[in-house]
């Protein structure tokens, strides 16, 4: 016996009852929204094409499970042609949906299950692209937004003082003074005066030495320098950079220990860099015998600097931790 009128009509509007329509129309503008929020989705740096397009086909799938109780009760021709919803009984509707509900679910796990590693990693972990709001300076603390590109969870986090970085300007008899390079702070050291016979003394071994020659200090390259360069052309970097080694600093994402890599006595450790406020991957092979012990005092989330060669902008052999 069929409880539910043949015509046409959309779940919420078949009894023409004024708050189950208004809740029809609340839950369909929840759907739009999840719909428009899909396809505007930005797509950031760091996520393949292959895991965003999955992401995209999992918004479908879910989106489809929320509109699964207008596709199946609705009064339509549809409906008539599915077993258990053609009965139009609300016992049968109830198994009905059940078992969509549960056929939805196992859809999701399995799109979700295409991702790859990398991705799900980073879901569990977070992957925060990193914006400097204040600078640090030479005594006070800057501070960076961290936004996750997967699941838009946003921090800060602190950038600590840099401390001043002095050289010596000019010296005399009396005083030193020194200057810092980064902010131009000047501080003066006041020295004890000596004795006459001391002073002439000093003065003589002064002028018997020969004068001291300064060199230029050796030009230090950034990995942001390496990174922009490589955008720019790769052949060109390639001529420029690889095969040197470079100190770079960066955040330990992971260590892995075993794979192909440890048939040749290597350890892989991805780090996170920045250049030009993007973040950047990069995979680091050690050597295991002497490096292991270094690499095993570090964890996910600390900050270390190493020496590397290069063989791209993302990816560094003959490793080894420096600071």
């Amino acid at each position: 016996m069929k409880n539910e009128s043949q015509g046409f009509s959309l779940l919420g509007f078949r009894t023409n009852t004024w708050w189950k329509k208004i809740l029809s129309i609340l839950y369909l503008c929840v759907c739009a929204l999840i719909a428009l929020g899909s396809i505007f989705e930005e797509k950031f740096e760091n996520i393949t094409t292959k895991d965003f397009v999955i992401d995209k086909l999992y918004y479908i799938v879910f989106l489809l499970a929320m509109l699964s109780p207008y596709i199946f009760l609705s009064n339509t021709r549809f409906r008539d042609k599915i077993p258990l919803f053609n009965k139009h009984t609300k016992s049968a509707s109830v198994v009905g949906m059940i078992i969509v509900i549960f056929v939805f679910a196992l859809l999701c796990g399995v799109v979700d299950s295409l991702h790859s590693e990398e991705y799900k990693a980073d879901m569990e972990n977070h992957a925060y692209k990193k914006t400097v709001v204040t600078e640090a300076t030479c005594e006070t603390d800057g501070e960076i937004d961290c936004h996750c590109e997967y699941c838009g969870l946003y921090t800060t986090e602190t950038i600590k003082a840099t401390g001043h970085k002095m050289v010596q300007v000019s010296a005399d008899e009396d005083k030193i003074v020194n200057k810092c390079e980064v902010c131009g702070e000047e501080k003066t050291e006041v020295l004890e005066k000596q004795s006459t016979t001391e002073t002439t003394t000093i003065k003589s071994e002064t002028n018997t030495q020969k004068p001291v020659t300064t060199t230029e200090p050796e030009e230090v390259i950034t990995f942001e320098e390496i990174y922009t360069d490589y955008q720019r052309n790769e052949l060109a970097a390639d001529d420029k950079y690889k095969g040197n080694r470079y100190k770079i600093t960066g955040t330990i994402q992971t260590v892995n220990d075993g794979g192909l890599n440890g048939l040749f006595g290597e350890l892989s450790v991805t780090v996170i860099a920045y250049a030009n406020g993007t973040q950047c991957f990069l995979w680091c092979t050690f050597d295991e015998e002497t490096q292991r012990d270094a690499l095993t005092k570090v964890s996910m989330g600390d900050t270390i600097t190493f020496e590397g060669t290069c063989e791209s902008w993302g990816n560094w052999h003959d490793c080894e931790i420096v600071e």
